[in-house]
């Protein structure tokens, strides 16, 4: 006999496996709403050696009864039950209600476009977006097209609402992009938090409550995982299965970079210090405990050649764990003319946004500025500083 999932009035199964550890925020909202969609399933029972179209009465029986009718909810309930437990998560850090005044909104910093899609999906039904007796709240997400159209077209759904009184939550990658006089109505901002290791002990709890199951990735490694990878975890049929299945993800899991990290670097010391606090920036964004807009973006790097530009940039996306995107003047003249020329540099500056976060690295930028062999002066300075900090995206 199978043991039956608990329902969603009860705390998870091994309730002991997190002693000590405070409350999971959402998380009977998260059971609740997995339960919501796979109702107990009536089995038939047949008398043996009697046929399936016989003229006897069945006999209902509990789902648990039965190995084959276990209970199996779709991996993608299981991903949305992790959305609600990473919203709530997000209000719980800072206190504040999500639901925003009439006329007002709110904003939640969301960096991937699946999880915005999720976002808004589940959102205007959770009790925290929607008290009781109240209308769902209006969401709108950025839609992940380009940049200037996504920006344009969402800028004019938040006015539209804004101008007709109604509550708004916005999904949004870089809330900085929004028009300031939008921004000046926020009541709050939110980050979602990635999926923690906690949160997935507890699904995989309530999938599998006869068996522990070890999880070998620690909340940085879950930060990098697709979401979309832990799917065949929450399909699998037996604790031995998701098992199998989370190891081959601790084997495979993304090293977007394979390239040096700044361990592998000498020399260099100011600069490699600065670009550590980076990499502890990004590692703070991703915990949900830095917004984005606070990580410093761009460095501007002097020297001659051979003295480890490029190696810096490279081990800036190898410890950060992202993509490393590189073009410079030569790569792009060697396309042929003007055109050409600035069809390859917007060509290079789409892949780092694909990839985002992402490190760009621009060799040659004083190139760029010259015109008809004239003397721009842009890189003028009389300070031998290894790198500097500059106002553009990098």
């Amino acid at each position: 006999m199978t043991t039956p999932p608990p329902t969603p009035q009860d705390p998870p199964a091994r309730p002991g496996a997190h002693k000590g550890l405070p409350p999971l925020p959402g998380l009977h909202e998260a059971l609740a709403y997995i339960a919501k969609g796979n109702p107990p399933a009536l089995v038939r029972q047949l008398e043996p050696g009697l046929d399936d179209d016989d003229d006897l009465a069945d006999k209902d029986l509990d789902a648990g009864d039965d190995p084959e009718s276990a209970f199996r909810p779709d991996p993608s309930e299981i991903l949305n039950a992790l959305m609600i437990l990473r919203v709530h998560g997000a209000v719980a850090s800072i206190d504040q209600p999500l639901r925003p005044q009439p006329g007002l909104i709110s904003t939640v910093v969301i960096s991937g476009a699946e999880d915005r899609k999720r976002f808004a999906q589940i959102v205007p039904e959770l009790s925290i977006a929607r008290p009781k007796g109240t209308q769902p709240p209006v969401v709108v997400i950025e839609d992940g097209s380009s940049l200037e159209r996504s920006v344009k077209e969402l800028t004019h759904r938040i006015e539209g609402l804004v101008e007709r009184g109604k509550p708004s939550i916005v999904g949004t990658s870089r809330p900085e992009r929004i028009p300031a006089d939008l921004l000046a109505l926020e009541s709050a901002r939110f980050i979602l938090p990635p999926v923690s290791k906690r949160m997935l002990e507890v699904m995989l709890e309530y999938l599998h409550p006869t068996q522990p199951i070890p999880i070998s990735l620690d909340d940085a490694d879950l930060a990098l995982v697709p979401l979309i990878h832990l799917a065949p975890v929450f399909a699998a049929e037996t604790p031995d299965q998701a098992a199998a299945h989370l190891r081959r993800i601790a084997v495979k899991r993304p090293t977007v970079s394979i390239g040096p990290t700044l361990d592998d670097v000498y020399g260099q010391t100011e600069a490699v210090g600065a670009l550590r606090q980076v990499v502890r920036d990004i590692q703070e964004w991703r915990a949900g405990r830095l917004n984005w807009s606070e990580v410093t973006k761009s460095f501007l790097l002097i020297g001659p050649p051979g003295t480890g530009k490029t190696l810096l940039a490279q081990s800036l996306a190898g410890s950060a764990g992202v993509v490393f995107v590189k073009t410079s003047y030569s790569d792009c003249q060697r396309c042929g003319h003007q055109g050409d020329f600035l069809r390859e540099l917007n060509a290079s500056a789409d892949r780092a946004v694909a990839g985002a976060p992402s490190v760009w690295f621009i060799d040659e930028i004083d190139s760029f500025y010259q015109r008809s062999q004239s003397i721009s002066g842009y890189m003028v300075s009389g300070k031998a500083w290894p790198f500097r900090r500059c106002n553009s995206m990098a």
